[in-house]
Parts: C-alpha cells; sequence; structure tokens
C-alpha cells in the first residue's frame, strides 16, 4: 500500500518518464513527511550510505574518503531496518574531514561560492548532518533529497529528469520501508 508522499513521488517519476523532466520543487512534499519525528534521521543514515555507494571515480582523498565512509556506513544504503546504531564519534569525525576536504572557496563577483569535487562526498556531509544535528530540518532533509533526485541535462537544465527516475524510485522504497516499521509498531 502506498501512502500519500509515495503516491506523490511516484507521479514525479511519472512525469519524468513522460514529460522527460520535472521540476525538483515538487520534491516538498517530503518536507511534511520529514517532520514526523525519527523520520529525518533514518534519511539521513540512509542518504549518506546511498552516497558514499555512488558510482563516481573519485581520485586522491576523495577516493579515501569516500573509502572510510563506506566503512563507517556499511551496508545502510540497503537496510530496511531502521533505526541504524551509528558510531557518533566517528560519524562526526567523517562529517568534519568532508567539509574540510571541499571547505575551499571562490570569490565570485557578488561574494563568495564553495569549489565542490566530489558530489557524492558533498551527500554523505549533508545526509550524516541530518543525523548529527539536532537543529536539522525538514528543509534540510528536502534540500538532500533534491541533491541526491537531480540531473543536469542541457534541454532541461538542472532538475529532475533521465537518471532522477531511478534515484526517485529509491527514495520512494526508503519511505515505504519507513512507513512499514512505523506501521508494525517498531518505530
Amino acid at each position: 500500500m502506498n501512502s500519500l508522499t509515495a503516491q506523490k513521488l511516484l507521479a514525479i517519476v511519472e512525469q519524468v518518464e513522460t514529460e522527460g523532466f520535472a521540476n525538483r520543487t515538487r520534491l516538498t512534499v517530503l518536507k511534511k513527511w520529514f517532520e514526523v519525528p525519527g523520520r529525518l534521521a533514518a534519511f539521513g543514515m540512509w542518504m549518506a550510505g546511498r552516497a558514499a555507494n555512488i558510482t563516481e571515480k573519485p581520485q586522491g582523498k576523495a577516493e579515501v574518503l569516500l573509502a572510510e565512509a563506506r566503512t563507517l556506513l556499511g551496508a545502510t544504503a540497503n537496510r530496511r531496518a531502521f533505526p541504524i546504531q551509528l558510531d557518533r564519534r566517528a560519524a562526526q569525525q567523517l562529517r568534519q574531514k568532508a567539509y574540510a576536504y571541499q571547505c575551499k572557496t571562490e570569490r565570485i563577483p557578488y561574494g563568495s561560492v564553495r569549489l565542490i569535487e566530489s558530489r557524492p562526498f558533498l551527500l554523505v556531509e549533508k545526509a550524516l548532518g541530518l543525523c548529527l544535528d539536532e537543529a536539522a530540518t525538514a528543509r534540510d532533509g528536502f534540500d538532500v533529497a533534491a541533491a541526491f533526485c537531480k540531473h543536469y541535462d542541457s534541454r532541461y537544465g538542472d532538475g529532475l529528469s533521465g537518471p532522477s527516475a531511478g534515484r526517485l524510485r529509491e527514495l520512494v522504497t526508503f519511505v515505504q520501508a519507513v512507513e512499514e516499521r512505523e506501521q508494525a509498531g517498531t518505530a
């Protein structure tokens, strides 16, 4: 049985597949979903594990740090049981290393921008923040979900297109797993 949130996410998948594009602001449906206690941290753990396992060819220090993330997060990307036990100290250290690795900025005419060398590692950093930062909000969860799902396509820009459909399906599976656990009373 699909919840309303899962149904809305599946509608986004359908739009991406039929029209080729959907605006990532459609993912705001997740903000309300994340307001239920425990969901934001569970999403952060799942997303960190999933991001650590994104197949991208990192080089140098990014490769070493992603390997460390995979070791720490292990099989969290595919776990259906929540909450996942996490070594908070090791996770905080990994998050700090992730930020330190990609903390370079470049001045532009109206301020500065952070230079990102590894998108998966940025996702690991942001997702761990959802688990570790007590001030993390549903908006922060939305931002991480949007960053994970987005795909640049020159025809549509930086939104939900092409490979986004598969990532959205993964998100639907996660949402359903968490809701099943909650309904079973193991929350």
